[in-house]
């Protein structure tokens, strides 16, 4: 006699939802901290190259360091909606 053998329940894959959302928002911070880092080396050498005033400095910061600093949060984020999603 030929036993039912009925198939184990399969393993929790995890919310696929918050996976693809969190790879989407890394990507989004990463093109924003890399365009802006880019952004910040070129701005920044160009002015070291005139010379070195102080207020060029801030200059720098505030056009490249703010949207470098929003990148890496929204990267940030989005690792941590990608390992919340992930199988338990």
């Amino acid at each position: 006699m030929p036993s039912s053998v009925e198939p184990s329940p399969s393993p929790q894959r995890g919310n696929t939802a918050s996976r693809v959302l969190g790879v989407i928002l890394m990507i989004i911070g990463y093109l924003l901290l890399s365009v802006a880092g880019l952004c910040t080396l070129i701005f920044g050498g160009s002015i070291l190259s005139e010379g070195f005033y102080g207020s060029d400095v801030g200059l720098v910061l505030v056009y490249g360091g703010i949207p470098m600093i929003l990148g890496a949060l929204i990267a940030w984020a989005g690792h941590s909606l990608w390992r919340s999603g992930a199988k338990k």
